[in-house]
């Protein structure tokens, strides 16, 4: 059998302050900041979730789909 004792979950958003104030002061959720410039909400029994910025215009979203990383490290 599996016990489960935290998880974590991270995600990307456009504007970290916007993001903060909806989590902190629409959600009420404990939210902070970490030593990488990024937000944690903290959840329920020690879980959290990573909230970080794109960082550039060209960022997307990877899905399991994308082999992108294949293509551009085969190429010559």
């Amino acid at each position: 059998m599996v016990t489960t004792l935290r998880s974590f979950s991270g995600f990307s958003v456009d504007d970290l302050d916007a993001a903060r104030r909806f989590y902190r002061d629409t959600l009420g959720l404990p939210v902070r900041d970490n030593a990488m410039g990024a937000l944690e909400i903290d959840l329920t029994e020690g879980s959290s979730v990573f909230v970080y910025g794109k960082g550039r215009p060209t960022h997307r979203r990877r899905t399991r789909r994308s082999t992108s990383w294949c293509r551009t490290s085969t190429r010559r």
